[in-house]
């Protein structure tokens, strides 16, 4: 979870999945990339600078405002299909 309106966040969600991904030493390393506070119009993050690490990393993507309960239990339920899949 990285929020919107911090570059700094998005750097290190990005950092956390590559010492995960080093740690696993597997191809598949379920990941959802989740970006907090959609509610603030201020934000640091651009658009496409998540779309290119989604497209490069084959990971999910779901913008969530924990302020005004918004896509957060689908966040959850989401990172539960991805290690569901896993299993299969």
């Amino acid at each position: 979870v990285f929020a919107l309106n911090s570059r700094r966040s998005f750097h290190e969600s990005i950092e956390l999945y590559a010492q995960v991904h080093r740690v696993k030493d597997s191809e598949r390393v379920p990941f959802v990339l989740v970006g907090n506070k959609s509610d603030l119009t201020k934000r640091e993050v651009l658009q496409e600078e998540i779309e290119s690490f989604v497209n490069e990393f084959g990971c999910v993507y779901i913008e969530t405002s924990a302020k005004l309960d918004i896509n957060v239990t689908q966040a959850i339920h989401q990172a539960i299909r991805e290690l569901r899949k896993l299993q299969d």
